[in-house]
């Protein structure tokens, strides 16, 4: 199996980081990559930016490139977010705390269940290796024992 975006052990705090912003900054329920990177002070630590982040998470975020490109043109989204019913001024209210907490949970249960496919192959690898220098080991031993030993000088 391929492994996901949550191989990389960076990825988890770039995701819960963006969950967080998008589910509780005031009523913009979207945001530009500009507007991220202000709002979090920084860029990603497990990919190039935040929309490459958006984009290898659609359990999570909607990425939104039919917008005209430009550092300001809103572009992602928590799905979560998108899908509540907007208030009586257009805008979407932030998430309940509660919901977010649960939001981030499923990220780390994700994160975890994914570090735990691939951690599954390492006693096996090891046991692999330790088999195969052992059985080479047995083989220069043995070859060492056969082979005739040279003969003493005179």
């Amino acid at each position: 199996m391929k492994p996901t975006s949550y191989a990389n052990p960076k990825r988890l705090a770039d995701v819960m980081s963006l969950i967080q912003v998008l589910a509780l900054k005031d009523k913009d329920a979207v945001r530009s990559e500009h507007g991220l990177l202000v709002d979090l002070g920084r860029q990603p630590n497990s990919a190039l930016d935040w929309p490459q982040v958006a984009k290898e998470h659609p359990e999570f975020f909607r990425f939104s490139e039919w917008v005209s490109p430009g550092p300001d043109k809103p572009s992602i989204s928590l799905l979560a977010r998108v899908i509540t019913a907007k208030g009586p001024d257009d805008k979407r209210e932030a998430l309940p705390n509660d919901f977010v907490a649960k939001l981030l949970e499923v990220a780390v249960n994700l994160h975890d269940r994914e570090r735990a496919r691939i951690d599954k192959w390492k006693p096996w690898l090891i046991s692999i290796l330790v088999a195969i220098i052992i059985g080479l080991s047995g083989i220069a031993t043995a070859w060492l024992q056969i082979r005739p030993s040279p003969p003493c000088p005179p």
